[in-house]
């Protein structure tokens, strides 16, 4: 339990902060780590949109209960504008969108969640699964293309603060690698004035990734896209979001 590892590692708080992420995009992976690094709880507003009286609220309630807020906040000036007025630091998760997307996917049929028109009710439910990643990606039937709307209307956060890759943070656990999940909890602290340990730093690294009781938690493995994406769902991505991929460093080129 966190109150239990907080007990034995006690670390002291950081200054005020957000944490802004896309949906599916390792959420709890982020905020639990921040944690264990900050001894501070996690404020939850899942709002894509908030109004800015209601932003103010959330980071002063959140400060009043010595919690830190966590946002799904699509990217908008005002928003940043109010951080900075407030001096929040601003902490951003990207995970690779083909990743995202599939996550979504999952969530929506085994969950029951569901975006405007992709739910698992009628129209988008009754589509094979190969034609709801098709339509996941280009949003021609029913206009919602997830790294989009998910993904790339937030990328304004990303130049705000520190961006977090879920690809480092989640470990060996998640198919990644233990080296750059240790440094990438090393850049949070640093991010956060926060002095940790090695010894520190590696208990956090084996706690952060799922646990029981998660419900939205399902596999967070690094390219589980290949899994399931066919030759033209990879062609539809590079056409629409190819150049975006090798702008955030998912890919160096067209040859995947």
């Amino acid at each position: 339990m966190i109150w239990l590892f907080l007990l034995f590692f006690p670390i002291l708080a950081a200054d005020n902060f957000v944490v802004i992420t896309p949906e599916k995009s390792g959420t709890h992976l982020l905020t639990r780590a921040i944690t264990f690094l900050t001894n501070k709880e996690v404020y939850n507003r899942w709002e894509r949109a908030l109004p800015l009286n209601i932003l103010r609220e959330s980071l002063v309630d959140a400060n009043k209960t010595g919690k830190f807020l966590h946002c799904h906040l699509i990217y908008n000036e005002e928003s940043k504008d109010e951080f900075d007025i407030e001096d929040h630091r601003i902490i951003f998760l990207l995970r690779d969108p083909r990743d995202q997307l599939i996550s979504m996917l999952f969530y929506i049929n085994d969950k029951g969640w569901g975006y405007k028109k992709l739910n698992r009710t009628l129209p988008f439910g009754l589509l094979p699964f190969d034609d709801q990643i098709e339509e996941m990606i280009t949003g021609k039937l029913f206009g919602t293309s997830v790294p989009e709307d998910f993904i790339i209307n937030r990328l304004g956060w990303k130049n705000a603060g520190l961006t977090v890759y879920f690809e480092n943070l989640v470990g060996e656990k998640g198919g990644g690698h233990k080296a750059l999940q240790l440094a990438e909890l090393k850049r949070l602290a640093s991010f956060l004035n926060i002095f940790v340990t090695e010894e520190t730093l590696n208990t956090i690294a084996d706690q952060v990734f799922g646990w029981e009781g998660l419900t939205t938690f399902r596999s967070g493995q690094i390219g589980s896209w290949k899994k399931h994406f066919t030759d033209k769902h990879k062609q539809l991505f590079k056409e629409i979001y190819g150049e975006e991929l090798i702008r955030l460093g998912y890919e160096s080129d067209f040859n995947w």
